[in-house]
């Protein structure tokens, strides 16, 4: 992937995913008929072509030697089946896409007026009128409508029908009989108006579906608007504007007030507030200083900053969000599927049943043109477009939405799982618990001192991972405590640590775990872990060649927002639970804090994939929230995994949502926009559906004419685009919104 722009590929470094800009799609049927074209290409895996977003995502069985021919390979797909591709880009929409229809539609427009006067105020007509509006007609059918012909004659090619076909049959048909009648002297109707109406009035519908599309699709566009050109980069005692492509990890960069930040990186010097609200969600600008971590594409408020780059170009947070939000926009959720197989069928039942129309009419005893008029009806009125954009909008709006907010929804079936969740299983340190964990007491036994029990401790904790070992670690760090080197270091996960210090053997951990190992244990030092746990503290026990010789006590504080976001779970009428690999006190004096009820404590971290099960068995659809690589298990377990922003990656590689803000108050946030969301596309659906029941037999029995049919039809499309675009005023409580009903 290249660095200056996400999505566009090199032909010299193509990935085992790549997207395409698809043009010419006018329906869903447009998008499943590229679908199978592409699928049929070598080393294609699968291949998903999203009809809102115009893009087809292709996953390759594995990345291939000869990049140019493969990526060949799927545009000649594409192109085989009607349509153009290029490798997609994200950019922003230039003037002539804005107005692809906006010239042929005013010409429509412009010529319809005297087409309809004519038609319908005889005191207007003047000798050879009918000529002049056949010509008229003729302009506004050909010419403005010739998007639809276009598309029908590419489709007929490849003996497949879109949504196009209906509407170029319709308006041909209607002005081929006016033509005929006009020509033949014969005594009937003429549907002039009729013909150039249906073309008028479908153009102003793809215009105004064009451009609200496009609005709905801008929050991508908006991130990818954050990235910066150049940037002020320290070389010695002078600095340099360089390309941001050439900025390079180790770099120092100055940011001014009010610039933008060029990459990820950690301050320097200086001290300042970032805006970080398009990234994260935060409204507020955050304080940064020295040693601070700052995201590139954010603001810098009002002081200048110095700012060594640690991720540059597409490694960085940013570009992170975008390759997530784009992924999950591509991809098609399970209730997307129905619509997909109906679309694949809806055309030619259309066209029978506009044939239908036109031999019952005929059969009842009317005449060709009375029958004539609902066959074109029907034609008109059939909207596949309803069906093909209805969840595919609303997940590209939702998605997108969620991202501004500081949500990442990467799998799209979390939208639907959302509303089925009975439970939350919140795991307790770094997700209910701040994670800063520090040391409160230590205290020795048998003759040693605290000074020791701290020095052998933080020695077999120094290469530690784990949020307690690193919490030792770094205290003794900030004591001056002498470490000493180890060797034959053992860890038993979730339990305890065992290694040789020279010629002493220590162990360190849960005191069930240093008994199991059968080490002796004081009853002092066991009353003062009582006490200590009693406190809702967290207590390691210590233990050299086989005797306990102290215990060190850790606290962790509860995250502010916790009561609250709890509190929220429980309105939407989800049960929390609570989760640990602490002990049972620990647990329930955390828990009880925050108002939960039920907690599952003292499991070892293989386990808790095993809990989530248990649950899933009693018949509860279990969420999983979880910040640590002792989640990730658990988190692939759940029917919705949900994982804060500040976990580590192993955690959030099998989330479903992500939470880029470490705000607990995001949780019940991502579930209400994911239920949310799909209410809407059950919404879209139930429309799509019930429009196209009701409306065809209305134009089948004639009591809507065509030109009606074909407002309808637009109108349908348009609808479910702006019902989708209701969520892009959605707020969370963690940010400032309302509590949505749901």
């Amino acid at each position: 992937m290249s660095n200056d722009t996400y999505g566009k590929f090199a032909v010299t470094n193509l990935p085992k995913v790549v997207e395409l800009k698809i043009s010419g799609m006018t329906c869903t049927s447009c998008a499943v008929r590229i679908e199978k074209r592409l699928q049929k290409v070598a080393n294609v895996d699968n291949a998903a072509v999203n009809f809102a977003t115009e893009v087809a995502t292709v996953r390759l069985a594995e990345p291939v030697g000869k990049e140019d021919e493969i990526l060949s390979e799927l545009i000649k797909a594409v192109e085989s089946a009607g349509y153009e591709a290029d490798l997609y880009e994200e950019k922003a929409v230039t003037a002539e896409q804005k107005n692809q229809y906006i010239g042929k539609l005013i010409l429509a427009v412009i010529l319809l007026i005297p087409i309809v006067l004519l038609s319908f105020a005889p005191s207007l007509r003047f000798p050879a009128w009918e000529d002049i509006v056949l010509a008229a007609s003729a302009l506004v059918v050909f010419y403005s409508g010739w998007p639809f012909h276009k598309a029908t004659v590419a489709n007929l090619k490849h003996f497949s029908m879109t949504m196009d076909t209906l509407v170029s049959l319709g308006s041909v048909s209607a002005l081929v009989w006016s033509a005929v009648v006009t020509f033949a002297d014969i005594n009937a109707p003429v549907y002039f108006d009729e013909a150039a109406g249906i073309t008028a009035v479908i153009l102003l519908g793809r215009f105004l579906e064009d451009r609200i599309k496009k609005q709905a699709s801008n929050i991508l566009g908006d991130l990818f608007a954050l990235g910066i050109k150049d940037a002020e980069v320290l070389r010695g005692t002078s600095s340099e504007v360089i390309s941001i492509e050439n900025l390079r990890p180790g770099d120092i960069f100055v940011v001014k007030p009010g610039g933008k930040i060029a990459a990820d990186g950690v301050v320097v010097s200086g001290v300042s507030a970032v805006d970080s609200s398009l990234v994260t969600g935060e409204s507020m600008p955050v304080e940064v200083g020295v040693g601070s971590h700052v995201v590139g594409g954010t603001i810098n408020t009002y002081g200048s900053l110095h700012v060594e780059a640690q991720k540059t170009g597409q490694d960085g947070v940013l570009a992170e969000i975008g390759r997530l939000v784009a992924e999950a926009q591509g991809k098609k959720a399970n209730i997307q599927k129905l619509a997909d197989r109906i679309s694949a069928v809806f055309i030619p039942i259309v066209l029978s049943l506009s044939l239908l129309s036109f031999a019952v009419w005929l059969a009842f005893g009317y005449g060709l043109s009375r029958a004539f008029i609902p066959a074109v009806a029907v034609l008109v009125v059939a909207c596949p477009c309803a069906m093909g954009l209805a969840t595919p909008i609303a997940m590209m709006v939702g998605i997108g939405r969620g991202a501004r907010l500081g949500i990442l929804i990467k799998d799209p079936d979390a939208l639907e799982n959302s509303r089925k969740v009975t439970a939350v299983v919140f795991d307790k340190t770094g997700t209910i618990t701040s994670g800063a964990i520090t040391v409160d007491e230590i205290v020795s036994f048998n003759g040693h001192t605290g000074e020791e029990v701290l020095s052998l401790a933080a020695s077999l904790e120094k290469s530690s991972e784990h949020l307690i070992g690193q919490a030792i670690y770094n205290h003794a760090l900030k004591e001056g405590t002498d470490l000493v080197d180890t060797d034959e270091f053992v860890s038993a996960p979730g339990e305890g640590i065992e290694a040789n210090i020279g010629s002493i053997h220590v162990m360190l951990g849960k005191k069930t775990f240093l008994l199991a190992k059968g080490i002796s244990i004081s009853q002092d030092m066991v009353s003062a872990e009582e006490s200590f746990e009693s406190q809702g503290k967290t207590v390691i026990s210590v233990a050299a060649d086989g005797v306990g010789m102290g215990l060190i006590s850790l606290s962790d504080t509860v995250k502010a927002e916790a009561k609250s976001a709890i509190d929220r779970v429980k309105s939407l009428g989800i049960r929390p639970i609570m989760i640990t690999g602490d002990n049972e006190a620990v647990a329930h004096n955390i828990a009880k804090s925050v108002g939960i009820d039920e907690v599952i404590a003292g499991v070892m971290p293989k386990d808790k994939a095993s809990k989530v099960h248990s649950l899933q068995s009693a018949g509860e659809v279990v969420a999983m929230v979880g910040d640590g690589i002792n989640d990730a298990p658990a988190l692939a377990s759940a029917d919705l995994s949900i994982a804060v922003g500040s976990g580590t990656d192993a955690a959030l590689a099998v989330a479903s949502i992500t939470l880029v803000k470490d705000d607990l108050m995001a949780v019940p946030d991502a579930i209400l926009l994911s239920r949310k969301t799909f209410t809407i596309i059950k919404s879209n659906l139930g429309w799509a559906f019930g429009y196209n029941v009701v409306a065809i037999p209305l134009a089948a029995s004639g009591i809507i004419n065509p030109l009606i049919s074909a407002a309808f039809m637009s109108f349908s499309s348009i609808f479910v685009v702006l019902n989708a675009l209701r969520l892009k005023r959605f707020k969370g409580e963690s940010h400032g919104g309302r509590k949505y009903a749901v």
